[in-house]
Parts: structure tokens; sequence; C-alpha cells
């Protein structure tokens, strides 16, 4: 018999949103509030409009130290980017982090949010 629990995560939204006061040399932060006890946003704050590839390299690594902070695994349930433009590469190195978390990701079609968001 399988009297195992299934794992617990914490669903997790990711909002990204530019901001044009924001100079192309900023350094982004992580902004963690709680919906719930299963639900958590990571808000991106002091992101510039375009985000090139060592942008995306520094948002990555903040958002994966975020995720290995969680008590539970946490599980991507959402993608919000507005106001946002990428790089090529920019939006091959998020896409790339997004592909790692695959198997946490919930119904998300990536290469469409991606592709729509690429200069």
């Amino acid at each position: 018999t399988n009297s195992q629990q299934p794992p617990r995560y914490i669903d997790v939204a990711i909002e990204m949103t530019g901001n044009p006061k924001v100079g192309s040399n900023a350094k982004p932060t992580c902004k963690k509030l709680a919906k719930s006890p299963t639900s958590l946003r990571f808000i991106v704050q002091k992101l510039p409009l375009v985000i090139d590839s060592p942008l995306a390299d520094h948002v990555t690594s903040l958002l994966l130290d975020e995720l290995g902070r969680l008590p539970v695994p946490g599980r991507v349930a959402k993608i919000l980017l507005s106001s946002v433009k990428m790089t090529e590469e920019g939006a091959l190195t998020l896409q790339g982090f997004f592909e790692s978390q695959a198997s946490t990701i919930r119904h998300v079609a990536l290469h469409n949010v991606l592709q729509k968001m690429t200069l």
C-alpha cells in the first residue's frame, strides 16, 4: 500500500515589471510576499525595461537563491512579465532557467511568454 504523503509544494508566482526610471546598471532585488502558507509571490524589483544577458544571469541567480531558501520545494505557478523586453541572449538565459525548473513549473507555455518578450 502506498501510504506516503505526496510532496508538498509552495506555489510561486514570479513577477517582473520593467521600470523606466531604472538604469541598465541596476541590481534588481527580489521581494517576497506570502499570499498563503502554500503560495508566494516573488516580485523582482529595480528592473530596467530591457533585460540583457548579464541582467538575466543576475535575476536567475536571485530567483534560484530565493527558491533554495524555501522550507519545501517551490514550484513556479505563474510568470508575469510586464513593461519588460529582453535581448535574444537575455531571453535565452531566462528560458534556460525556466527549463531547468521545468519539473516544477505548472501549465505555463513558457516559449510563448519569452517569444513575445524578445526585442
